[in-house]
């Protein structure tokens, strides 16, 4: 079975949208359609059900049973090109949930750069909800991973990376003042439970039977439902990525300061207590361009601290 359409797969699954996993996945749908078409044939079950002309879509039971057996191949796939690697260069494994991965972006390519007389590092990478990525670490299928949310292993040392507030995501004009979330039609809502505090502070402002326009599981999720008419509150790391990579500009969307605002969400750095001798060099390695990048002037954020306002119409 080809891993191409398995990632096909998974990325349609992760991004709930034929057009934003195509994007993401750089190839046309129809090639994305083609890809899915002959996974089915191969399984001999239909995975995704689309109305013919419409474009919603949904997995079917088969469809929601196979994402772990194909995430399963995935790391699979990525430990035997690992080994493959393994005699030419160095293989550092990252997991990371995706808003964060989003804000990290350049630290990865900085760490691909190829610097002269060093030897290449292969990066496995990939993004998966906090719980998943603490049973990959306790597995040891991943050196380390970014989460934003805290459990208890005796396995494993979870520290603090740095913490961060919330922007309010819309197109509301030219606000001088910050807004006060209560005043936010929630219909217009895309919701997005970012952190373990964000859904009582969500259901405090807005009641338990407040009813958004729709609710979203990933980041991709909410970029291919994004538009003038809807708004989202979503972490200032994000924000300004988005502000950044000038997705803003092309959806016409500002960010705004909340009167209210969510608590901070903190971002945990989670390693393994018993790393394998010969990868210690390797980690120390990350850990140090981690915490370089964290606190420079170009990163976004510093620990505990917001840069200088850089919000659009803000």
């Amino acid at each position: 079975m080809d891993t191409d359409l398995i990632r096909t797969f998974l990325t349609l699954a992760q991004c709930s949208s034929f057009s934003t996993a195509a994007e993401k996945l750089t190839i046309s749908q129809s090639t994305l359609s083609h890809r899915l078409h002959q996974l089915e044939e191969e399984l001999g079950d239909v995975l995704v059900s689309r109305s013919r002309g419409k474009r919603n879509f949904h997995l079917t039971e088969a469809g929601l049973e196979f994402i772990p057996l194909a995430e399963d191949w995935m790391r699979l796939s990525h430990s035997i090109a690992g080994f493959h690697l393994g005699r030419r260069s160095q293989m550092l494994r990252i997991g990371s949930v995706e808003s964060v991965a989003m804000t990290l972006s350049p630290l990865y390519k900085n760490l691909l750069q190829i610097r002269e007389g060093a030897s290449s590092l292969h990066l496995f990478y990939t993004t998966s909800p906090s719980f998943k990525l603490y049973d990959a670490l306790e597995a040891h299928q991943l050196d380390v991973a970014l989460v934003v949310r805290k459990r208890r292993s005796p396995l494993l040392i979870t520290e603090p990376l740095f913490s961060e507030g919330h922007l309010l995501l819309g197109d509301f004009g030219k606000q001088s003042h910050p807004i006060d979330p209560a005043t936010l039609p929630p219909h217009r809502e895309l919701l997005a439970d970012w952190s373990p505090a964000f859904e009582p502070w969500h259901q405090e402002i807005f009641g338990s039977v407040a009813s958004p326009l729709a609710t979203v599981d990933t980041s991709q999720a909410l970029l291919g439902l994004l538009g003038t008419e809807t708004w989202s509150i979503i972490p200032e790391a994000f924000a300004l990525y988005l502000k950044d990579m000038g997705i803003l500009d092309r959806l016409g969307l500002s960010l705004y300061e909340l009167t209210t605002p969510p608590p901070r969400r903190v971002t945990y750095k989670v390693t393994h207590r018993h790393i394998d001798p010969a990868r210690k060099e390797l980690m120390a390695h990350f850990e140090k361009e981690l915490t370089h990048f964290i606190t420079e002037d170009h990163f976004t954020l510093r620990t505990g601290i917001t840069r200088r306002k850089e919000y659009g119409n803000c």
